[in-house]
């Protein structure tokens, strides 16, 4: 199958084209090219000499293995895929105090199960701000600010993608700012308006924004621009009661537990008409 598209420039709709075929192949009972990709890579000498050190559990390789194969253009490359996995592990080792692709050390999760029930209720199809390290592996889709990110089926990144048309959930980045018009701005003021605008069209958009209140004077700044946006709050949680997942959670091979977040939580979701004429809210 991998013949068939040879232009990186088509690598999305090479990852979708082989999650289609695989989900066919599990229908008929059969092993396809991306489960034996990926049981390939996890048995290669160079994966077992590797999985001591790079501290990732066998659970979390298995999904990064998988990413991987599913936007391979040439097979399961087991170097490629090794010398991947040590740039992830040398980056969220990294301790400078710099602002560059070491962030992955700074990443708190949604909990899975929160996502997945998201993603039941609003059909959620791409997690826009994720990394390798940091995935709910809930949705088909994910965007990381890091282009080298591509390499296990990232897009990149949410400031640059249109997805407009598509079903987002949105953890952002607490902290950062991107300039727009030559003005420092914060990342989630500038997440807001562009999902605020693509929700003017007419082609079916919807996104799911956590928006976090810390405990400070101007805390309800983000949650206040939302709804100004025409954002509606519908889930919030009180002070200390959300919990994210640790940035080492992919170390573990069993459930991790929330840390609490000090301050507020709420959950934000902007559509258009087009997309409220189709939404039907599950019951589960």
């Amino acid at each position: 199958m991998h013949h068939l598209v040879v232009c990186p420039a088509l690598s999305h709709f090479h990852c979708q084209l082989n999650m289609n075929v695989q989900r066919l192949l599990n229908k008929a009972g059969c092993q396809n090219p991306v489960e034996w990709g990926t049981n390939f890579l996890l048995a290669s000498e160079g994966v077992r000499r590797n999985v001591g050190n790079w501290g990732i559990s066998l659970r979390y390789l298995a999904i990064l293995a998988r990413r991987f194969v599913s936007c391979s253009l040439s097979g399961p490359d087991v170097g490629q895929f090794v010398r991947g996995v040590d740039r992830l592990v040398e980056r969220v080792r990294c301790r400078c105090r710099g602002r560059h692709t070491c962030e992955l050390r700074n990443t708190w999760s949604t909990p899975v199960d929160l996502v997945s029930a998201l993603a039941r209720c609003f059909n959620l199809q791409v997690e826009g701000c994720a990394d390798p390290l940091h995935l709910t592996d809930v949705l088909p889709r994910y965007a990381s600010p890091w282009e080298e990110d591509r390499l296990f089926g990232a897009e990149h990144d949410v400031f640059k993608l249109d997805l407009s048309g598509t079903n987002t959930y949105i953890n952002p980045p607490f902290s950062g700012k991107k300039a727009v018009n030559g003005k420092p701005t914060h990342v989630i003021e500038v997440l807001l308006r562009r999902w605020a605008a693509w929700c003017q069209g007419d082609v079916p958009t919807r996104a799911v924004f956590l928006i976090p209140e810390p405990d400070q004077p101007n805390g309800r700044e983000f949650l206040g621009l939302a709804e100004s946006l025409g954002g509606f709050c519908f889930l919030s949680f009180s002070k200390g009661s959300f919990g994210f997942l640790p940035t080492n959670a992919f170390a573990s091979n069993s459930p991790v537990s929330p840390g609490p977040y000090s301050g507020k939580v709420h959950f934000v979701l902007f559509q258009n008409k087009a997309a409220a004429g189709s939404f039907r809210l599950a019951q589960s």
